[in-house]
């Protein structure tokens, strides 16, 4: 939950998703600004933050999982982590093979070596941790992990694209795009770099949705006929997950749509004036966010711990305690109030005490106000 911690992560996945998008594009186009001074630097800086965020990794606590505590002693952090599988990974992306080739064999064909970059891509996971660990409404982490499913399809085509142009161009450059068909032959191979990716990012789509896309050999046909099936389980995965997020985004508003149809049809066959129906309409929007919320405290309560949930109402009425002369400066008087303060929400015009009732409980206002009717002898 380190703020810290959180937005280094959050810069190593955007670092990550640029090596992702990058790299691939790199082997596969071999493309003109790879020679270029500002992104060989750009390389090495992204590779100081990767060997950077190893160093934070071996100084980050982790949740044991037997115990359900966190773990902050230096040692057991990291032999957790050198025993993971993440830090291999972590080590091995980290390393630049290809520029190691260069300087010491004298190579110029790096290819093979710089697949290993492609490792880089593990840390695109840490999304899910990110919106996981995000202080942010129900709603808004629906829409995150919606973004996420988009990225992750978008981040598969692109790298298939690549691989595909791999695979075409190593067999003699003799693949022909469905859409020249009609020619015979191709200049596919002779077109710029711009009009070969999106070539191969359509006809990773095409395999996606298990669309011919014409292989030769059988290289290309095993390969194809692979992803073609991967593609058929990403599809399921993929509408299984949309309807999951489309469903949980839609559930509360299909709710609350559901009593605003049954108001304005009660309120149309009684013939209630303008004025009285908007009056009903506010009210009811605005006691819906309080259900809302009174359902999520009890829920959210009902998830702690006893001596976490002390120091949640702690702070809860930290405010209301501190302002009340009797209390005022008395830490173990409220620590004794706040151990056995029982949380209770009111929607308005609510009666929480009649006077002439026995009194059995007492009251702080931590939020809103209310009105004190006192009746007399008169009545």
């Amino acid at each position: 939950g380190d703020r810290f911690k959180t937005n280094w992560d959050l810069l190593i996945m955007l670092l990550s998703i640029w090596n992702c998008f990058v790299l691939p594009f790199q082997v596969a186009f071999e493309p003109k600004f790879e020679d270029n001074l500002f992104f060989e630097i750009s390389n090495y800086i992204i590779d100081f933050a990767f060997f950077c965020d190893i160093v934070i990794n071996f100084r980050t606590s982790f949740i044991n999982s037997r115990t359900g505590e966190e773990v902050f002693e230096p040692r057991k952090i990291a032999k957790n982590y050198i025993y993971s599988l993440r830090f291999w990974s972590d080590l091995i992306a980290t390393i630049p093979f290809d520029t190691f080739a260069s300087l010491i064999l004298g190579q110029s064909d790096t290819e093979i070596l710089q697949l290993f970059s492609l490792l880089k891509l593990a840390r695109v996971l840490r999304l899910s941790r990110i919106i996981a660990y995000l202080n942010v409404r129900n709603e808004v982490k629906m829409s995150l992990k919606l973004f996420k499913l988009i990225f992750y399809l978008t981040l598969y085509l692109h790298c298939l694209g690549c691989a595909w142009f791999e695979m075409a161009k190593r067999r003699d450059k003799k693949w022909i795009p469905p859409l020249d068909y009609v020619f015979v032959t191709t200049t596919y191979f002779e077109e710029n770099t711009n009009y070969k990716y999106w070539i191969a990012l359509y006809h990773s789509v095409l395999m996606l949705t298990g669309n011919d896309i014409g292989p030769r050999g059988w290289e290309q046909v095993a390969f194809t006929t692979f992803f073609v099936m991967v593609g058929a389980l990403i599809n399921a995965n993929l509408f299984g997950e949309l309807s999951v997020i489309v469903s949980t985004m839609n559930r509360k508003a299909s709710q609350f749509h559901d009593k605003l149809d049954i108001c304005n049809t009660a309120m149309k066959n009684l013939r209630l004036p303008e004025n009285m129906q908007k009056k009903v309409i506010s009210f009811v929007t605005y006691t819906q966010g309080l259900y809302e919320s009174q359902d999520e405290l009890k829920t959210f309560l009902s998830l702690i711990s006893p001596s976490l949930r002390e120091d949640v109402l702690r702070c809860i009425f930290a405010e209301t305690l501190n302002g009340n002369p009797i209390f005022k400066g008395n830490d173990d008087l409220i620590q004794y109030i706040t151990t056995r303060l029982i949380t209770s929400n009111h929607l308005p015009e609510d009666t929480i005490i009649r006077q002439g009732e026995e009194g059995d409980a007492l009251y702080f206002i931590a939020k809103g106000e209310c009105k004190v009717y006192v009746r007399n002898h008169k009545g």
